[in-house]
């Protein structure tokens, strides 16, 4: 598991469990949202309910989530629990 956060967004890489995703959400009120923030995903190892929490508890914190990258498989997931409309996707 890998969160790397820039100026111009987020980056996830490996894999997260839900473990992660709880030490995560605590550290969430430390990093600064501004407006729209953009997420690269194309690093995921898999794509699980951890790492859709962790998306959509983001995207609590935004005004938009703009997900990059990613493969089909990532995407297939995200329209099977109708959140493709939660997220901008590049």
């Amino acid at each position: 598991m890998d969160l790397q956060a820039s100026k111009e967004g987020w980056k996830l890489s490996g894999a997260y469990s839900l473990d992660d995703l709880f030490k995560i959400k605590s550290e969430l009120s430390q990093y600064g949202f501004d407006g729209n923030v953009m997420v690269d995903v194309s690093e995921l190892e898999v794509i699980n309910a951890p790492i859709i929490s962790l998306l959509l508890e983001f995207r609590r914190h935004s005004n938009a989530l703009q997900l990059v990258g990613g493969n089909a498989d990532f995407y297939d997931m995200l329209r099977l629990y109708g959140l493709e409309r939660v997220f901008t996707i590049a």
